[in-house]
C-alpha cells in the first residue's frame, strides 16, 4: 500500500495507526523488527471504522502488540497472562453484574455457557490470534465457532437463540475491553454476516377463546394447586404488559392503589418503571393476593419465584393440552405479545403509535417492524383511497 492511499495517521513511539481513504477503515503499521519477531504482517487490518472511538480502540490494539513484543523480548514482565477468560468473567459478574437484575445475570451466564463451550475458558483473556492479516481475540473465535455449529444439520440451537447469546456476550467483551483486560473487541458485525438469513416469523399470540379455555381449566374445583396458580399468572399477564419474571416478582408494596400503578424493576436494577392499571386490574391482583394468603408488603402476590420458570412451563403445557390447544411453539412470552397485539389494534382509533408504544412497553420501531406489517394489496387500497379523497 502506497503512502498516498493513507489519510490521517497517529504515530506512537513504535508503530502507527492510519486510515485508508478507500475503505475508511483503520490499519496498524508495525516496525519491521516487531513484525518479524511476532511473525505477523507489518500492516494489519483492524476492521474498525475510522471514528473517534475507533481510533482509540486501534491505538489500544497497537499498544498491546508492542507490549506483546516487549514481553517476548524480556523488556517488560507480563502481569495479565495469568488472568483467564473464566476469571475475567467472574470479575465482570462481580463488578458490572452487581448493578443488574437477577434476570440479566442469568442471561449473562447462559450466553457465557453457549459461547465458551466452543472455546477455552482457561485461555488468557488478552490472547490475540492473527488470521491472515487480521487480529482477533479468542472470544471472537469462540463466537464464530458457535455460529458455524448452529448451521450444521445436527445443530441443537437455533439462529435466533445464537443472535441473543452473541448480543449478550458482547456486553462482557465490551466491559473487558474498557477494563484493559481484552485488547481487541470481537467484531460483532463480521460475525453477524456469517449467520444465514432467516425470513421474519409471524408473531405468535393467544386468542381470547384460548385464554378463556385455559382459565376455565385452572378454575375447576378439582384443579390441582399448581394449575390454580398458573391460572392466576395467565390472568395477570393477559391484562397487563408484564413479563413473566416481572409478574412473579410482583409484591404488595409494588401496587399503588391511589395512583393506580404498579412498579417494576428496570434492567439496570437501580430504577423503577411505573405501569398504569385499571380498577379491574387492581381488583384482580387484590383477589389473587387474598387467595394466596399474602399479608406482608414484601410477599410475592403470585407465590412463585423467578427461578421456577421450567416448572411453570410444564404446568402451562399441561393446561393447554387439557384445554385442547395446540402449542405451536408458544409459551409464556406469547402472553406479552398478545397484550401488545391488543394495543396495536387500537392504533388509529383512540391511540397513537407513541401512546401504544408506551402502553406496550416497547419502542415505536419495534411495533412498526413486527406488529404493523401491511400486505401490498392493503397498501394499494390505502393509496387508491387517498387519491380518491384528494
Amino acid at each position: 500500500m502506497k503512502p498516498s492511499a493513507k489519510a490521517r495517521r497517529h504515530s506512537a513511539s513504535m508503530g502507527s495507526v492510519y486510515e485508508r481513504q478507500t475503505s475508511k477503515r483503520l490499519y496498524i503499521s508495525l516496525p519491521r523488527r516487531v513484525a518479524r519477531d511476532l511473525n505477523i504482517p507489518r500492516d494489519i487490518a483492524t476492521g474498525i471504522v475510522a471514528s473517534p472511538h475507533g481510533w482509540m480502540s486501534a491505538r489500544r490494539m497497537l499498544e498491546d502488540l508492542i507490549r506483546r513484543w516487549q514481553i517476548a523480548r524480556g523488556v517488560v514482565r507480563d502481569t495479565t497472562a495469568a488472568i483467564t477468560l473464566a476469571e475475567a468473567f467472574e470479575r465482570f459478574l462481580a463488578d458490572h453484574g452487581a448493578r443488574r437484575s437477577r434476570a440479566s445475570l442469568r442471561n449473562y451466564k447462559l450466553a457465557w455457557q453457549a459461547v465458551i463451550c466452543h472455546g477455552n475458558a482457561h485461555d488468557p483473556v488478552n490472547r490475540v490470534v492473527v488470521r491472515g492479516s487480521v487480529q482477533c481475540s479468542t472470544a471472537e473465535l469462540a463466537m464464530a465457532e458457535l455460529v458455524r455449529t448452529c448451521q450444521t444439520p445436527t445443530g441443537s440451537i437455533t439462529i435466533e437463540s445464537v443472535a441473543i447469546y452473541l448480543r449478550t456476550f458482547m456486553v462482557f467483551c465490551n466491559w473487558a475491553n474498557r477494563e484493559g483486560l481484552m485488547p481487541i473487541v470481537p467484531r460483532a458485525s463480521t460475525i453477524r454476516k456469517m449467520m444465514p438469513h432467516r425470513p421474519g416469523k409471524p408473531v405468535q399470540i393467544y386468542t381470547d377463546t384460548e385464554i378463556e379455555a385455559m382459565l376455565a381449566i385452572c378454575r375447576r374445583p378439582s384443579a390441582p394447586k399448581s394449575q390454580v396458580k398458573v391460572g392466576h399468572i395467565i390472568a395477570v399477564l393477559a391484562r397487563t404488559p408484564l413479563r413473566l419474571h416481572e409478574a412473579l416478582a410482583l409484591k404488595r408494596e409494588d401496587i399503588d392503589t391511589t395512583a393506580m400503578t404498579i412498579r417494576v424493576e428496570r434492567k439496570d436494577a437501580r430504577t423503577w418503571e411505573y405501569i398504569p392499571l385499571t380498577g379491574d386490574d387492581i381488583a384482580l391482583l387484590a383477589r389473587i393476593a387474598q387467595e394466596n394468603g399474602v399479608q406482608k408488603p414484601h410477599d410475592a402476590i403470585l407465590g412463585y419465584h423467578s427461578t421456577s420458570d421450567s416448572r411453570l412451563r410444564r404446568t402451562l403445557y399441561e393446561v393447554m393440552h387439557r384445554a385442547g390447544i395446540e402449542r405451536n411453539n408458544r409459551s409464556w412470552h406469547e402472553f406479552k405479545k398478545t397484550y401488545i397485539s391488543r394495543v396495536v389494534r387500537r392504533i388509529g382509533t383512540d391511540l397513537s403509535i407513541f401512546e401504544a408504544s408506551r402502553l406496550a412497553r416497547c419502542s415505536a420501531p419495534v411495533l412498526e417492524r413486527h406488529y404493523l406489517k401491511l400486505e401490498p394489496h392493503e397498501l394499494r387500497q390505502k393509496i387508491e383511497k387517498m387519491w380518491k379523497s384528494a
